[in-house]
């Protein structure tokens, strides 16, 4: 439950947000984590432990295949003193929390290496020392420093192995073979995005980057004003282009589904690219092409309103939020520009709109970015908050505006945000001045009374107070008392049955007004004193009925600033003269700052936070002794009948007191990174405001509760989730309307006449279960042929496989530029079986690319007729000798040279480099089964443990009796009685295995 909601954001909260595949959306504010629900736009938890500024969120990565089950949801955040805490957010519990010392978190993501553990956090420290947690214990698995400054990463997400840094002058630096066991090893290579440009400063660091979901070995990255996409192996730029904007870029995001992404401007602009590769048929050469598909409206936004973070929708891709500095969320939504109806979160998917044909080209119709929701926290700069009496409130609908109790929060905008307490949502914003907001008192369950004031067009220090009474339900306000220039308003109090109101100025005698007929009764004479405080009696009063009408008396008691307590009657139209009250406190004691009355009781509080309880019937004061909190700046009494809990706010404190016993009940202490500016009692539970810009509903001493079971979001609730499936298993009898309309609606396509596996694919798709989406996608493909998207190209058929190399080869062959880049695409060539590509791109002249003698005798080795057996002999002799004497590559080239390509995958694999052989098994081999066999082997080894993974290349392969004997082996008979659906369905039939999955019931 929301115990806390949040305004504007701290500077160190920029890239604070994570968006996971369970539609949650996590962003940090000052010390606060914030979790919105996407499918409903609305705040559903809030979690508050750390000391200073949050700076990190990562959520941890969905469960595996082999390891589903319905786990709540967790994530990882870190704050500027290094601190990084494990949530388990439904539940609001911290599972660990730990640092390194004296360093702070620069980045951080959850390693997911092995089906088993999904615990492993992955940190870069300001010290540059990269840091594997153990987020089970808090203990460091291993650290690793680097000699040189590093400031972000990127996991390859086809080789989470693979890990890419940003370092000065726009280097980034590759590292290889990070694994869980042992630290990464010192050897790193370098990537430049200006190989060479001498004049780019060395202190000069990339905005952002990260590696291409969507292609692989690519990598996007941009600085202020120019994107770049990387080619990693052969660290070939393959598109740059230089934005002439004025506002600098932000962020890039990449997309899963297609070779598309998002460009963020730090003015919120947000433009989405698609690849087009422009190819010519005959020749090499080409380029690559990331065109303008759409972007967003234009915002009009102040140069102090910009965006703070940005997150694209893991699972849709069509969804992006921006998280803007003064807390408001803004969601855009990606749609057909054909489509003019709203379409819901989780209704439209970047693979529904942009098609990815068998010619592998993107193909698409005009699209619209669009702003989809809004969400809206609290205005910066707070200032007041009132608790709303429910005393009188009739309301026949429990969750009408009338019947909710309302927290009213006062702000430097003069707006007034009317808060429900129980969910900490804004339930309406009332725009009533154009200045902040200094007094703010409620004049009935339905009617605020705010006082404003803003200062005259002069020297003078006179203003123009604004005081006005508001009707939450209409709007409508109207004006207490004209506008002219006077002193400042400094209090304001609404007496106990709202008839009367009083009014304090700086420099002004006191004022009192009949609140109902909004007309004065009295203004006090020059002679009164400076007003430190007031309060109105709640008990000593009688009603008069006088034409219909009642007329209370009731009793202001008024504190001046040297200790004394005046008494003043109001009856009617009557104001009697303030009469002094004999007290203990007088000119020689501490100065008395508030106080608040309720029945018999007289509460008062001073400069040395010293709390006197006056009893007014037996005359007698008790009082605490000086504290060392501080000066009382503001008491309150409990509404509730009998009840005398007192609310006393200090500097960074709010202490509940039982003023019978004069004893402590609660201590909310703020420590250092805030300090309350205003509160009230709910009953007896604390309201307040803080310098943070946040509101709290303080039912606990923690502050953090877990989410009602009614309360759940839809993608994480549990039972919703195991009813969403038995409709895939066909054994769903279960009315689904107990989860609400809206979500009935959305899940209609689980009931169309599909196909099981497409059915199973998007049931997977909506609940944000990737891994099982993938994995319906492959088996789909391997039962009708349809293509896979370019995040599974490594399953793709080999032709298909060969056509994507080839294309991006002729790009690569135009641009290269060092010998690096030319013996690598060299390699790629002759894998690929493209001897001529080879042959001209050695034999270029305009390269002056290594040495020519050297590359002309190469070339001529590629022409020579290689097809006696004495010359494959002697050359696979020769190649053997080159890898045993890690001149990998050189051998590799030399065996598929005399079309011996089998044996280089095998040996490829000897060296641990199987990414490598499948892809060249691909690229070059006419039958690569064997090679991707073995390769699930080694997936499935007890010491790599990635049976997920060797599952969905199984499927590829269509060996469904080795599929289902894996999913047995591992117990899990809920996807494996899916699957055997899915096959008896398309005539594929394994009685023994079937019998053995569905015995299991």
């Amino acid at each position: 439950m929301p115990f806390a909601l949040t305004g504007a954001l701290h500077p160190s909260n920029r890239d604070a947000v994570d968006w996971s595949e369970k539609g949650l959306l996590a962003f940090g504010c000052h010390c606060t984590v914030v979790v919105l629900d996407v499918l409903k736009f609305r705040i559903v938890q809030t979690l508050d432990n750390h000391n200073s500024a949050i700076n990190l969120i990562a959520w941890t990565p969905i469960p595996s295949i082999m390891r589903h089950t319905l786990l709540d949801p967790k994530l990882a955040s870190s704050d500027l003193s290094g601190s990084i805490v494990v949530w388990d957010v439904l539940t609001a519990n911290i599972t660990a929390s730990f640092r390194n010392a004296n360093t702070t978190a620069l980045y951080m993501k959850w390693l997911a290496l092995q089906d088993a553990n999904r615990d492993f956090l992955l940190a870069l420290h300001s010290n540059n020392a990269l840091i594997l947690w153990n987020s089970d214990t808090g203990e460091k698995i291993w650290e690793h420093r680097f000699a040189f400054h590093v400031y972000h990463f990127s996991l390859n997400p086809f080789d989470p192995t693979n890990i890419a840094f940003s370092s000065t002058a726009f280097n980034i630096v590759l590292v290889k073979n990070v694994v869980v066991h042992k630290a990464p090893a010192s050897q790193v290579s370098f990537l430049s995005l200006y190989p060479n440009d001498k004049s780019v400063a060395k202190d000069t660091q990339i905005v952002h980057f990260e590696y291409h979901k969507g292609s692989p070995n690519v990598l996007l990255a941009i600085s202020a004003n120019e994107i770049f996409v990387v080619h990693v192996p052969t660290t070939q730029i393959l598109y740059i282009t230089r934005l002439d904007t004025a506002s600098p870029l932000l962020q890039i995001i990449s997309c899963r589904d297609r070779d598309a992404f998002y460009v963020v401007h730090q003015n919120g602009h947000v433009t989405f690219r698609v690849a087009k590769f422009k190819l010519p048929e005959d020749r090499v050469g080409g380029h690559l092409q990331y065109e303008v598909a759409c972007f967003n409206e234009n915002q009009r936004n102040t140069s102090r309103h910009r965006v703070m973070a940005t997150a694209l929708c893991p699972v849709t891709q069509t969804s992006v939020c921006l998280v803007y500095n003064s807390g408001r969320i803004v969601q855009y939504q990606l749609k057909a520009e054909k489509d003019q109806e709203v379409v819901n979160y989780r209704q439209n998917f970047l693979s529904d709109l942009i098609e990815f044909n068998a010619d592998l080209k993107n193909v698409y119709s005009d699209l619209r970015l669009g702003q989809h929701s809004v969400y809206g926290g609290l205005s910066q700069n707070l200032t007041t908050v009132a608790m709303r009496p429910m005393e009188n409130v009739d309301a026949i609908d429990p969750n009408s505006l009338e019947a909710m109790h309302l927290a009213a929060v006062g702000t430097h905008q003069g707006v007034i945000h009317l808060v429900n307490i129980f969910n900490c949502h804004i339930e309406k914003d009332l725009q009533v001045h154009s200045s902040p907001i200094k007094c703010l008192e409620w004049g009935g369950s339905n009617i605020i009374v705010s006082a404003a004031y803003s200062n005259a067009l002069s020297t003078s220090s006179v203003v123009r107070n604004d005081i006005f009474a508001t009707d939450i339900c209409t709007g409508m306000k109207k004006r207490i008392r004209p506008e002219v220039d006077e002193s400042p308003i400094e209090l304001m109090r609404v007496s106990f049955y709202q008839c009367y109101l009083a009014l304090a100025f700086q420099r002004e005698p006191l004022e009192i007004w009949d609140l109902r007929a909004m007309r004065l009764l009295r203004r006090m004479s020059r002679a009164c004193p400076i007003i430190v405080d007031m309060a109105w009696s709640g008990k000593h009063h009688n009603v008069k009925t006088v034409s219909e009408m009642n007329v209370y008396r009731e009793n202001l008691v008024v504190l001046d600033n040297e200790n004394h307590l005046y008494h003043v009657v109001v009856k009617g139209l009557h104001v009697r003269d303030g009469k002094e009250v004999n007290t203990q406190w007088k000119n020689g004691s501490s100065q008395m700052r508030c106080m608040v009355w309720k029945d018999d009781v007289l509460a008062l509080g001073d400069s040395q936070g010293r709390l006197g309880i006056w009893d007014l019937p037996k005359k007698q004061c008790r009082q605490t002794n000086p504290s060392a909190r501080g000066q009382i700046i503001k008491m309150t009494f409990s509404r509730l009948t009998g009840d005398h809990t007192l609310a006393v706010q200090h500097q960074h404190h709010i202490v509940l007191w039982d003023t019978d016993n004069l004893q402590p009940i609660q201590h909310f202490n703020f420590g250092t990174s805030s300090a309350p500016l205003d509160m009230d009692l709910c009953g007896v539970t604390p309201i307040y405001i803080a310098s943070d810009s946040t509101f709290r509903y303080a039912s606990t001493l923690n502050r953090n509760s877990a989410v009602a079971e009614k309360d759940k979001p839809l993608l994480v609730n549990g039972d919703f989730v195991r009813q969403l499936w038995s409709v895939a298993k066909g054994t769903n009898h279960t009315n689904f309307e107990k989860f609400g309309v809206e979500a009935t609606k959305m899940i209609q396509f689980a009931f169309n006449d599909t196909s099981s596996v497409e059915k199973c694919a998007r049931i997977s798709r909506f609940l944000g279960d990737l891994n099982f989406y993938d994995l319906f996608l492959v088996v789909k493909s391997a039962l009708d042929g349809s293509q896979l998207p370019k995040h599974l190209m490594n399953l793709w058929p080999s032709v298909a496989f060969q056509k994507a190399m080839a294309d991006v080869l002729k790009i690569l062959i135009s641009g290269t530029k060092s010998l690096d880049q030319l013996e690598q695409n060299v390699e790629t060539a002759l894998v690929l079986g493209k001897k001529e590509w080879a042959m001209d791109l050695l034999l270029n002249n305009d390269l002056h690319v290594g040495d020519s003698r050297a590359n002309a005798m190469k070339a001529c080795l590629i022409s020579a007729e290689l097809n006696t057996e004495h010359s494959q002999c002697f050359t696979k002799m020769i190649a053997t000798n080159l890898i045993a004497s890690n001149h990998i590559s050189d051998g590799v080239q030399l065996l598929f040279l005399i079309s011996q390509g089998l044996d280089a995958c095998r040996y490829l694999q000897s060296q641990g480099l199987w990414l490598q052989s499948v892809t060249y098994a691909k690229m070059g081999l006419s039958d690569s089964k064997d090679v991707i066999l073995k390769w699930v082997e080694h997936l499935m080894s007890d010491t790599i443990s990635h049976k997920s993974s060797a599952l969905v290349v199984l499927a590829s392969l269509g060996e469904w009796r080795e599929a289902l004997t894996l999913l047995i082996s591992q117990n899990e008979w809920n996807t494996g009685r899916i699957l055997v659906n899915i096959l008896k369905e398309n005539e594929v039939v394994f009685e023994d295995l079937y019998a053995q999955i569905n015995g299991d019931e």
